[in-house]
């Protein structure tokens, strides 16, 4: 969807370098990390997609499939656990890929709620390069770590009560 590619470079944004066999994993005090997208069936949903996808390419993060962690797939919950930094990105206060995380007792060292950031959950295309940037620098600021110290819940802002296309019903709100 986007021309939008963010690029770190040989330098990530804590001083680490990237690894050489372009796996994306940080060398520096080797720290690996691992991302959770939601990647819902809503514009934060596919957002938190967008962000893991550029975190993946700028090597600051391995991107990894929720759906798997959720069914669970064993390589899956394992290379999460042996990870030094799990980061979850959610869409919203239903928190599919936060609760899939701690179902599996994974350790969740950041998590971050597009909702929270002040975009509005709404139809899946209504997604901008800016949105994507925005979220981006959240998850570099470290903005999730104090969610997970705060012990993110469900915050009922899935839909604002309303109904759309996500799948989302009154009782997870």
């Amino acid at each position: 969807m986007f021309n939008y590619i963010f690029i770190f470079g040989d330098k990530m944004p804590d001083g680490s370098n990237k690894c050489g066999c372009g796996c994306g994993r940080v060398t520096k005090n080797k720290t690996e990390r691992v991302i959770f997208p939601c990647a819902g069936a809503s514009n934060v949903g596919q957002l938190t997609n967008d962000v893991a996808l550029e975190l993946t390419r700028g090597g600051y993060a391995n991107i990894s499939c929720m759906a798997a962690l959720a069914v669970p797939i064993d390589s899956i919950v394992k290379g999460a656990r042996g990870s030094d930094e799990v980061i979850v990105i959610d869409g919203c206060g239903v928190r599919c890929a936060g609760k899939a995380a701690e179902k599996n007792g994974i350790n969740i060292h950041q998590h971050l709620m597009i909702t929270k950031l002040g975009i509005k959950k709404s139809s899946i295309d209504d997604r901008t390069a800016e949105d994507v940037e925005a979220i981006l620098y959240s998850v570099l600021d470290g903005e999730g770590v104090k969610d997970v110290k705060n012990d993110i819940k469900s915050s009922g802002d899935c839909c604002d009560g309303g109904t759309c296309s996500c799948g989302c019903s009154s009782d997870q709100q």
